[in-house]
């Protein structure tokens, strides 16, 4: 059952006039709790006019989805954007970055390359979570309890790695914190990154107990 979070908002109207308003949380883990806060933030700004209240940043931590190869197809943006945009509206920023392209002309080589650049863009106080074959396979309601308890740690940066069509080497996975599959077929790093998108949006879907997804929570 979902636990219940008791808050009270105070909306300035001038110096000595104010008002209150008291509601309820329903969310079945923290960080559902938090983005429902910014919900109710973003609400009352739209409703306040000379002075805004406080609230605590709902949700500190950013997602990073760094690539080891770009894209320029529409419908990968489109449908990538898409669920970026759905994010957005939960109040978490998810940016993804691209590697520009590797030289190397031998599958080995371009998998070295790739796997450089990816951990020159990787800070050393980031969280990794490699997407990998060789990771572990997770329902929507595993995943949405991972992500929960990586946005609730101390990091600032929640790095997913998707890598290019060779893999990654030995030192990527040595960096990851955590590693995932998304299942046993082989996917186009294109089409993973739509997966993950998607997934992530699902995850706060779960954790924030809306209808979105119809399977256990």
């Amino acid at each position: 059952m979902c636990d219940k979070y008791w808050f009270v908002c105070v909306v300035f109207r001038d110096d000595r006039r104010f008002s209150f308003a008291r509601g309820a949380l329903q969310g079945c883990s923290g960080v559902g709790a938090r983005l429902t806060l910014a919900a109710a933030r973003s609400n009352f700004r739209r409703q306040t006019t000379t002075r805004t209240p406080t609230f605590p940043n709902a949700m500190a931590t950013r997602i990073i989805i760094l690539c080891a190869e770009r894209t320029r197809r529409e419908p990968v943006i489109a449908l990538t954007s898409e669920y970026l945009d759905r994010l957005d509206r939960y109040g978490v920023h998810v940016q993804i970055e691209e590697c520009p392209p590797c030289r190397g002309r031998s599958a080995q080589a371009q998998a070295a390359e790739q796997s450089a650049q990816l951990l020159e863009r990787i800070r050393t106080d980031d969280t990794v979570v490699l997407l990998d074959e060789q990771g572990t396979a997770m329902t929507s309601e595993a995943f949405a309890r991972l992500l929960d308890r990586l946005l609730m740690s101390p990091a600032r940066r929640v790095v997913f790695v998707v890598g290019g069509p060779w893999g990654v080497t030995s030192d990527v996975r040595s960096r990851a914190d955590a590693s995932v599959s998304l299942g046993l077929l082989t996917l186009p790093h294109e089409i993973a990154r739509i997966v993950l998108c998607e997934q992530l949006y699902r995850a706060l879907s779960i954790l924030r107990g809306e209808p979105y997804h119809h399977g256990e929570r």
